[in-house]
């Protein structure tokens, strides 16, 4: 069985943050395979629709311009290449806390799209994972990246970079 390990970026601003004014920005993903090694990556930038000008503190956390996002895809096709990627065999995803899945149905209901019911089937939040399985509060990836001795990738708030690092902390917690 593979394990999806995914992160998203969504819109954002510096005085604002009401989940339903955020979109997806950034689908990405790392497949693990059952010896919880990495075989391949999915990374797709999305164009939103509802505010599709970045705020400046949304491009700066994320490290994403504007004109990368005007040629992007939109939601429906970015989210169909992701659930592409994926495939039809056995797989558990996985996440850093439940934003990026309830993100997905958000944009998904926004967009009039049809969300998998496989993807609830096998959720796992790791962000609780990790808190449990060190009988601490959660925390942020960055936090439990130290706790790990793991030092983080200079892009934090990239949606691969942290895709890959929640894989670093997956693997610790499911070896």
């Amino acid at each position: 069985m593979n394990h999806i390990i995914f992160d998203l970026e969504a819109t954002s601003w510096e005085d604002r943050n009401l989940a339903e004014d955020k979109e997806i920005i950034e689908i990405a993903a790392v497949q693990l395979d059952e010896k919880l090694v990495a075989r391949r990556e999915f990374d797709c930038l999305v164009r939103p629709v509802a505010n599709p000008v970045l705020s400046a503190f949304c491009s700066d956390l994320c490290r994403i311009r504007q004109d990368a996002i005007d040629r992007a895809d939109t939601f429906p096709t970015a989210f169909q290449r992701f659930t592409d990627w994926i495939g039809e065999g056995a797989f558990t995803l996985a996440s850093w806390g439940d934003f990026d899945l309830n993100q997905l149905q958000r944009d998904c209901k926004r967009h009039a799209v049809k969300f998998p019911k496989r993807l609830l089937k096998k959720h796992v939040d790791i962000k609780a994972a990790f808190a449990n399985r060190r009988r601490i509060r959660p925390c942020s990836l960055l936090q439990a990246l130290q706790m790990l001795h793991i030092p983080p990738e200079a892009s934090h708030h990239r949606g691969i970079t942290d895709a890959r690092a929640t894989a670093r902390i997956y693997r610790s917690l499911f070896k």
